[in-house]
């Protein structure tokens, strides 16, 4: 019976492996599309043909103390520069 499972397994991953693929190159393209023209969202979000997309702005962020030099270089990395930092007393 396992190996029915296992192999039932295989099988769909390999039928999924596509699908994933595109859902991961179109979900790019709406975030883009999204970063692109957020100037034109009401508020918060638009809806869109296919539901609705927007940002929600986190007013706060709580985080370990001990990760913070972990934190401000992985921004680095990601060129998240141009935010502006709240100095931790």
């Amino acid at each position: 019976m396992n190996i029915k499972i296992n192999a039932a397994k295989i099988e769909a991953e390999k039928l999924g492996k596509s699908l994933k693929t595109a859902i991961t190159v179109l979900s790019a393209q709406v975030k883009s599309f999204t970063e692109a023209n957020k100037d034109d969202l009401d508020g918060r979000s638009k809806d869109m043909n296919f539901g609705a997309v927007g940002f929600r702005l986190s007013s706060r962020i709580t985080y370990s103390p001990s990760k913070t030099a972990e934190i401000i270089k992985a921004l680095k990395d990601h060129e998240m520069t141009e935010y502006h930092y709240k100095r931790i007393r």
